[in-house]
């Protein structure tokens, strides 16, 4: 950071004088600090950040950070803590009410859905004001529940209103903690994902010889734990995965195929070195809208009947790894019966 950002911005002061350093745009924006999937990593950022900028008065940026309260960014921030005293914390869990943002979001994109009015002009035909007022009240005041409402609702699927009054019906029914902010959350994520678990098993029951490799939540899973699993040097496409995990091309979208409000697919710019793609093959790699969604599957007392162990999913990894080598050609064309978890595998 020193070497990219500091030095060259203390050598344009020295050179261009004070003016040519005012050129220089001063405001760094980090949004999603908390998604850096190492804690020390998180910290090590904040760390460089204290020592190159804040220590150092000469240099003319200020840092806007987004995080949610992970350990690194609570322990950087609480007192005692080296940012303690130096950054402004603005905690909008609990001092900020987002319920007026909330409703004007809601209202706005609910109205582009279909955009159509009462024969009286009076306002949208599809929902009323009341229905707003209840999509707002079960946010809880957090705008990525909003945000996946709206997603669920865009769906092209379905029709909006239909999906409208399932939205409405699932938070009637919903057992909601009032102490826990993302128990609204977890009502949809649960009901979602329930939705596209039945879709999928109805599609599976036509296959005479289903297994793990037809069990929704375990597939899931796995897919959503595959960037962790990626090498240093790049990604690798999803297209891979989905050869490992199935033994099928493009298996995810079976499994996203009910779940586009909570995951879809992005194009990865960095492919991992190993790979060398076909031409014109677009490599995709997974993407989840909010780590709230794989917190959710990842907590059993949030998730319940739909969590599926970390323990499970590399016990699957390490069985699907064995069976597709068991599929390439051995020099000698031996074969040999391996077991693993139970399980005897032809390789």
């Amino acid at each position: 950071m020193r070497t990219l950002i500091v030095d060259p911005i203390e050598s344009l002061r020295h050179e261009g004088g004070s003016e040519s350093a005012l050129l220089v745009p001063r405001v760094i924006l980090i949004d999603g600090l908390d998604e850096c999937q190492d804690e020390d990593r998180q910290a090590e950022l904040l760390l460089a950040i204290k020592e190159c900028f804040v220590d150092t008065l000469t240099t003319p940026f200020r840092f806007f950070i987004c995080s949610r309260p992970e350990w690194a960014i609570r322990s950087a921030l609480k007192p005692g803590g080296y940012l303690h005293g130096v950054a402004y914390h603005i905690q909008l869990s609990d001092q900020y009410d987002a319920t007026a943002d909330i409703r004007r979001f809601l209202r706005r994109r609910l109205l582009a859905l279909i955009p159509t009015s009462n024969p009286d002009g009076s306002g949208p035909s599809w929902f009323s004001g009341d229905d707003v007022e209840r999509l707002v009240e079960a946010t809880s005041g957090q705008f990525v529940c909003a945000a996946t409402l709206v997603r669920y609702l865009s769906e092209r699927r379905a029709s909006p209103a239909k999906r409208l009054n399932t939205l409405l019906t699932w938070i009637s029914s919903g057992s909601g903690n009032a102490n826990n902010p993302f128990s609204t959350l977890d009502i949809l994520y649960s009901k979602i994902v329930t939705t596209a678990k039945a879709a999928y098993e109805t599609a599976a029951l036509d296959s005479s010889d289903a297994g793990d490799d037809d069990d929704f939540l375990l597939l899931l899973r796995a897919y959503q734990l595959s960037p962790l699993y990626n090498p240093v040097s790049g990604l690798i496409p999803i297209q891979d995965w989905d050869m490992l995990l199935c033994g099928e091309p493009n298996s995810h979208e079976l499994i996203l195929s009910d779940l586009r409000s909570l995951m879809t697919t992005v194009e990865v710019k960095k492919l991992s070195e190993y790979h060398v793609p076909a031409p014109g093959f677009q490599p995709l790699t997974l993407h989840t809208y909010h780590k709230s969604f794989i917190d959710f599957c990842g907590d059993q007392s949030r998730s319940k009947d739909l969590y599926v162990p970390h323990a499970r999913v590399i016990e699957y990894y390490a069985l699907r790894s064995i069976k597709y080598m068991g599929q390439c050609p051995l020099r000698d064309g031996l074969k040999a019966t391996m077991t693993c978890g139970g399980k005897s595998i032809g390789v």
